[in-house]
């Protein structure tokens, strides 16, 4: 029965591969399709390669997306890609790839003459357009940080949410926490929000700085709940993602007598042949030491 069950929620959960190395493994398959996901992380973490890299593989393979920005130019981010490696000219000529510039003048959205629902209307006739079921909303804490306003904030994110759903988009959004906090503060009801939320963070041990990705949640699927180890190189982010390994360890040897029936019975019988033995309340003088070596060559022999 719960088989059945495992397996009736993986048919009604369709996914869409990232093509990136490692975190299909994660996500067992990919994102979740015609739904929200979020990726948050601290400054330099990666949110905007991740979700740039995402939508160029995709547009490679023929799914048209749209990549809206609040914080940067469209040609700086077509600049920061080439040096990943991604040209991003054959795909922005084939229209499989748009890159939206969405920067206002903070003045506009104070004075209340800014409505999120006019810019979706934008966004949907482009997408109609170009046939996009991808997208990504990079940095979308930049726009809201200008309201200055919970209430207006959160109207806005639940507008963008219900529009994104609406429209069938397969979406990423981007949002900047600290390093060392570990959700999303100021905008945790987030996490509640969308269907899938990835944590990127670094730590430094050391001197030596690591960068890591978990999966924090992914409704209606199972995934890897560890932490795995990535880098930032020519070709992208690439993620280490170690298997889930099963300990199948066997016995040493056969079980040889200690010559202490009561020893041999705490033991399970007594030592393992093969097996290193020490006492551990104090480091064996020399002289014992002789002794208990020519004891474990008579065990080995017998």
């Amino acid at each position: 029965m719960k088989a059945a069950r495992s397996q009736s929620i993986k048919e009604n959960l369709p996914k869409v591969p990232t093509h990136i190395k490692g975190l299909d493994e994660i996500l067992q398959g990919g994102l979740p399709e015609n739904h929200v996901s979020l990726i948050v992380g601290g400054p330099g973490s990666g949110k905007s390669i991740l979700g740039m890299q995402f939508l160029y593989n995709e547009a490679q393979e023929g799914n048209s997306g749209i990549f809206i920005t609040f914080e940067e130019k469209a040609e700086t981010i077509r600049h920061n890609s080439m040096l990943l490696g991604f040209d991003l000219t054959e795909v922005e000529e084939n229209n499989t790839l748009y890159i939206m510039e969405a920067q206002l003048d903070p003045s506009v959205i104070i004075s209340g003459e800014f409505d999120i629902e006019g810019l979706l209307v934008m966004v949907g006739a482009l997408a109609k357009k170009m046939g996009a079921t991808r997208i990504v909303v990079d940095a979308i804490d930049v726009l809201l940080q200008h309201f200055n306003d919970s209430y207006l904030e959160r109207k806005s994110l639940y507008i963008l949410h219900k529009w994104l759903l609406d429209h069938n988009m397969t979406a990423v959004m981007t949002v900047k926490t600290a390093d060392h906090v570990n959700n999303v503060s100021h905008y945790q009801f987030l996490d509640y929000l969308t269907n899938c939320v990835i944590q990127l963070r670094s730590e430094v041990v050391n001197r030596v700085s690591t960068s890591l990705l978990r999966v924090v949640k992914y409704r209606g699927s199972d995934f890897s709940h560890n932490e795995f180890p990535y880098i930032i190189k020519p070709g992208g982010i690439f993620i280490h993602a170690i298997p889930s390994v099963k300990m199948q360890n066997t016995a040493l040897g056969k079980i040889i007598s200690s010559g202490h029936p009561t020893l041999d019975e705490l033991l399970g019988g007594g030592y393992r042949q093969s097996s290193c033995v020490s006492d551990s309340r104090a480091p064996l003088k020399p002289s014992n030491s002789v002794v208990f070596k020519k004891s474990l060559r008579k065990h080995f022999r017998s």
